[in-house]
Formats: structure tokens, C-alpha cells, sequence
């Protein structure tokens, strides 16, 4: 039989149900039917209703010749049958589901955003924000983790399911509150800057310097493409990060008013443009700055092939790094507009007749690219184009020694980058 355990829940996204089979279609020949199991598993354990395998899943495991479809069909009826009984058990006393509920009021608070998004905060501890699916930090995993630790039993699907859905409509009673992205602009004209690590910590700016905080006053949003900051250090020099970014001196003021401005999440901000040929390090550039914001384990991505990959990219984080754009196609472009300021958007969910979700999110766009072409007008007004000049050989060095200084100089860079900031805040009240 199946053994659960292999089983992946939370690589189930019920945004977008296709992803773990197109990742099948995207692995070598060799690798498909084992990684077909695990995905249909995944799939199944993560509570994708049987109609997006058998019918949806099916279509498209047609049309992409991933499996043959005798082999599909057999692992998903065994798959759905197989699970169906991992499931049924006769719970003595209150069911699973209830212990979980009551677990989880135990253990947090409830909210939803402004965004009608259902979260957990911690009743104790860091206040850092879980939202209630979608991660290994979600409340799904740590019900699951907490079930186990108290009762020796692991939680069921369909319980954790079940459990959410109560806690989903506990939250919606609460009253909308701002969730944050890794920045947020406070009312007293401060700046809050989340580390992203386990201590909910966050570095707050004023016009008087920088301290960090073990509370903000605000919550911020984590996702799996969160990775945590360093703690920044005093008396860095700005001037040091052109070591590691061989950008032009004349575009050097540019990158350092675009990296604190992204620390404003209530501005409109324009998309930053890194051109340059081949050698370069257009690439290592990228990665730079995304680590200066808002890191990722992926600071920088591929270009998406349509809007709805989009949307998912760029819904996980603040700062978004694409690299290596050959073109900007029409509709990437109208979201590259949309995300500097901050405009929203209306889709159909998948699979629904009449739900919809919103879509609003301003975000920090960077791209590199050796040449993109003629611009779009309105996305030509909203980007800074910026030039990395051509690194000589002499001046090369291996990726790792590379990336081996940049960890001892990141947490000089990032207090010196605060430093500024917090200069220019003393500056904002004088200018128009």
C-alpha cells in the first residue's frame, strides 16, 4: 500500500492544482513515474477534490504525455482508495478535527487580512503570523506537528481539513487588519523593516537611527519565499556595496535611492532595469540586491510564462527579481505597472462558478536583461535603467569565495543601507 508518510500536503496548492503535475512533465524520463507518485500522493493527502485527478489532472497528463494514461488512472484509484481508508477510523470521544480546534484556540489568536485572508498569530511568543495553508510554517503543519507531540497519533487529512475550515470561520468574524510585507510605513512616519527569522524581530527607522525591536506594531505576512535577513551591523560604508555589484559610477546614486525607497510600502515605486552584456554578473547583481530587501531562497526567478504565474511569483514576495528578460510581452508588462502602484486585479478562482479573488499588491520590480527592446510608454515612465559594466578577467573570481565575502560584508551593507534611510527620513519634511 501508499505509505503517507511520503506524501507532501503542503506542496498541494489549491490556486493552482496543476503545479505538482507540471512539475512531472518538467522532470527527465527517468524520474516521471516515481515523481508521478509522489505528486499524485501529494495531490490526494493535501485534499485536491478527486474531479482535478481524475477529470482536470487527467486532461492534462493527456495532452502532455507525461504517463500513459492506464498507468494515471490506476495510481490515482489506488491513490483516493488507499487514502479513503488511512482515513476512516472510529475516533473514541471528541473526533480528531475538535482536539484540533481546540488545539489551535489554545495555542493563537485569529484574524483575517484586509485582503480576506484567514491568519493564526501565536498567543505567546514572537508575533509572527501564520497563515492558515500553503507552507511548512502554515497552521496546518504546526496542528499536524502539536497533534503528534501530545497525543502520539498523527492527524488525518481529513481532520486537519476540517479543523481548518472551522478555524477559517472563527477568523472571518474578527475585524480586517493590514498584513504586512516585509516593510511597512508606520503612522509616526517610522519604517519597520522584517528580518524574516523564527524571532519576529524587525529593524525600525526613524529619522533618529535605527534600533531593532522584538515587537512591531504592525504584522507582517511570511511566505515560502520568506528567508530571514541578517541583524545589521553598525559602521558599514555604503560605498563598499560596489564591490560587489560592478555598476556604472554615474548609476550608482540610482541603486542606492531605489534599495530605500523599497523600504516604503505605501509609495509607488519604479521598476529597476540591469542592463549589461554578456560578463557582467548580471545575475550575482540580482541576487544582491533582492538580499539587501527581501530575501529568497529563489532571489532571482525566471521569467513567467503567463499572468497567472505572475500573480503567484509575485504574491509571495516584496522584492521581485527577474533575470535575464529576452522581451517584455504586453501583459507582462501592464503587471510590471501594476505592481509599482500598487493596482489591483479581479480573476475567476479556478475551478468555481461565481467566487472571485482579488489580487492587489505593490511590489519592487528588478529585471535584468543584455536588451529587452523598445519599452511600452507606461512602463518606460516608471523604469530606471541602469548600467553593469563588463567584469575583466583578472578581476573574476570563483562563485564560492565570492559568495564567501559577501556573507561578511551583508551585515555591514545592510546597517550602512540603514543609515541612509534613516537620513533621508531627516530630509523628507523639506522637500516637496
Amino acid at each position: 500500500g501508499l505509505d503517507w508518510q511520503d506524501a507532501d500536503p503542503d506542496a498541494y496548492d489549491p490556486d493552482n492544482p496543476l503545479a505538482l503535475l507540471e512539475k512531472v512533465a518538467a522532470a527527465d524520463d527517468d524520474e516521471r513515474a516515481e515523481l508521478a507518485t509522489w505528486a499524485v500522493r501529494s495531490m490526494v493527502a493535501g485534499g485536491a477534490p478527486p474531479f482535478v485527478l481524475t477529470v482536470v489532472g487527467r486532461d492534462y497528463v493527456r495532452r502532455s504525455g507525461l504517463l500513459p494514461l492506464i498507468p494515471y488512472d490506476d495510481l490515482v484509484r489506488r491513490s483516493l482508495a488507499e487514502f479513503a481508508a488511512a482515513d476512516s477510523g472510529d475516533d473514541r470521544g471528541p473526533s480528531v478535527a475538535t482536539q484540533l480546534v481546540e488545539i489551535a484556540r489554545e495555542m493563537f489568536t485569529f484574524g483575517v487580512s484586509d485582503l480576506g485572508e484567514p491568519y493564526a498569530l501565536p498567543v505567546t511568543g514572537p508575533k509572527v503570523v501564520a497563515m492558515l495553508r500553503g507552507s511548512k510554517k502554515s497552521l496546518r503543519a504546526l496542528l499536524a506537528k502539536e497533534c503528534y507531540a501530545r497525543y502520539g497519533k498523527t492527524a488525518s487529512q481529513q481532520a486537519l481539513a476540517d479543523a481548518l475550515l472551522v478555524v477559517e470561520g472563527i477568523a472571518q468574524d474578527a475585524a480586517e487588519t493590514r498584513l504586512y510585507m516585509r516593510t511597512a510605513q508606520h503612522d509616526d512616519n517610522s519604517l519597520w523593516l522584517d528580518l524574516g527569522d523564527p524571532t519576529g524581530r524587525a529593524i525600525h527607522i526613524t529619522a533618529s537611527g535605527w534600533t531593532v525591536e522584538d515587537d512591531a506594531p504592525v504584522l507582517f505576512k511570511r511566505t515560502a519565499l520568506t528567508a530571514s535577513l541578517p541583524e545589521p551591523e553598525r559602521s558599514g560604508d555604503l560605498a563598499n556595496l560596489w564591490q560587489w555589484i560592478n555598476v556604472s559610477e554615474d548609476d550608482r546614486p540610482m541603486i542606492a535611492a531605489y534599495l530605500v525607497h523599497a523600504l516604503f510600502s505605501e509609495q509607488s515605486h519604479v521598476v529597476l532595469a540591469a542592463f549589461g552584456e554578456h560578463g557582467t554578473a548580471k545575475t550575482s547583481a540580482l541576487k544582491i540586491l533582492v538580499r539587501l530587501i527581501d530575501p529568497s531562497p529563489v532571489p532571482a526567478r525566471k521569467p513567467p510564462r503567463d499572468a497567472e504565474t505572475w500573480v503567484t511569483a509575485a504574491a509571495g514576495s516584496w522584492v521581485v527579481g527577474l533575470d535575464n528578460l529576452s522581451e517584455i510581452p504586453p501583459w507582462l508588462s501592464d503587471a510590471f505597472c501594476r505592481a509599482s502602484t500598487g493596482d489591483g486585479d479581479v480573476r475567476r478562482k479556478l475551478y468555481t462558478d461565481g467566487d472571485y479573488a482579488v489580487f492587489s499588491f505593490r511590489r519592487c520590480v528588478i529585471f535584468t536583461s543584455i536588451d529587452v527592446g523598445a519599452l511600452a510608454p507606461d512602463l518606460a515612465d516608471r523604469t530606471v535603467p541602469v548600467m553593469l559594466e563588463l567584469i575583466p578577467d583578472d578581476h573574476r573570481v570563483a562563485e564560492a569565495k565570492f559568495w564567501a565575502g559577501w556573507e561578511e560584508a551583508y551585515p555591514l551593507l545592510l546597517g550602512a543601507l540603514m543609515d541612509l534611510a534613516a537620513r533621508v527620513l531627516t530630509r523628507l519634511p523639506v522637500i516637496d
